[in-house]
């Protein structure tokens, strides 16, 4: 096979374009552990019932995903969950 034969270089893109998405997908995942180290540790400061209620969220969260999309709302909703911790609601 040659440079210039087609299937070479389609499968060397798809091979980038695999690897380029699970870059993305292992960015997110890094945020998202971020984001729940934040929020465990503003826990302790929260009412008991709304404690519960958010660590119940978390593990919720937690289960494992491999849409990227998907990724991205769950982080979402984590950053969302700090934000109301932060302003105490």
């Amino acid at each position: 096979a040659t440079a210039a034969d087609p299937n070479v270089t389609q499968s060397g893109g798809k091979y980038r374009q695999t690897l380029k998405k699970f870059d993305q997908t292992e960015g997110l995942d890094r945020s998202f552990t971020s984001l729940v180290f934040e929020i465990q540790h503003r826990l302790e400061l929260v009412a008991h019932v709304h404690r519960v209620r958010l660590e119940r969220w978390l593990r919720k969260l937690h289960e494992p995903e491999h849409n990227e999309t998907w990724k991205r709302n769950r982080n979402n909703h984590a950053r969302l969950m700090l934000a109301c911790l932060k302003m105490g609601r």
